[in-house]
């Protein structure tokens, strides 16, 4: 995870980015290529990035929050990627 607001805005871009564009892709991939121009394309792109970065940076503190309090021994790092699906059940 990002440790600084830098990082996090750099990270949240990034990320946006990436889920932009593979359902950007999906969805034209769904509607078919026949109604398909590239300005429309760029246009919908920039629009649903900027939606999607403003709606990260509001869940992006509360899923950092619940994120850091699941409980896990923090001087056991190893056995977290194998405990971690199991602490629901618990």
């Amino acid at each position: 995870m990002p440790c600084n607001k830098e990082e996090s805005i750099i990270f949240g871009v990034f990320m946006c980015i990436g889920m932009v564009t593979v359902v950007s892709f999906y969805n034209l991939v769904l509607q078919g290529f026949s109604t398909f121009t590239v300005v429309s394309a760029i246009l919908q792109f920039v629009v649903t990035l900027f939606i999607a970065f403003i709606a990260e940076s509001f869940v992006e503190p509360a899923a950092r929050k619940l994120a850091l309090s699941l409980p896990y021994h923090k001087t056991k790092e190893r056995t977290l990627l194998l405990r971690l699906p199991f602490v629901w059940f618990q």
